[in-house]
């Protein structure tokens, strides 16, 4: 809900089953085989040099110190996969610290009838007023 430009309250879908771990390294797999090695080697084939904050990022470093034989490919990969793991706990930690945010949790197969009764329940709480 925003009044003027400022947000007042929003709600967040997230999954119940804690999955996210899995779910990262899956990602993470995922990358490496649509060809994130592939993709650094031609950036640095045009010039982008190591140290740009561009190749600082999650997965770029990692993978730049496999290729400089600091780590090994699967330490690399291994890493990648823990360091999005910290970055993704980090983001929830800070959204679970904003009262604006109302969370609505969704089993495996959330029922859409309950998820909107759910979330015009918050809304209602918050105030928004509806027109019936």
């Amino acid at each position: 809900i925003t009044v003027g430009d400022q947000i007042k309250e929003s709600l967040l879908l997230h999954n119940t089953e804690n999955k996210s771990s899995e779910e990262i390294d899956k990602r993470v797999d995922e990358m490496i085989a649509a060809g994130l090695e592939a993709e650094i080697d031609a950036l640095i084939a045009m010039g982008v040099p190591p140290e740009a904050t561009s190749l600082q990022a999650i997965g770029y470093k990692e993978l730049l110190a496999y290729r400089r034989g600091e780590l090994t490919r699967e330490e690399a990969i291994d890493r990648i996969k823990q360091l999005s793991r910290n970055y993704a706990k980090r983001q929830l930690t800070w959204l679970r610290k904003n009262p604006a945010l109302h969370w609505i949790g969704l089993p495996e197969n959330p029922e859409a009838d309950a998820v909107f009764a759910e979330a015009m329940d918050i809304l209602r709480e918050a105030g928004f007023p509806f027109q019936s």
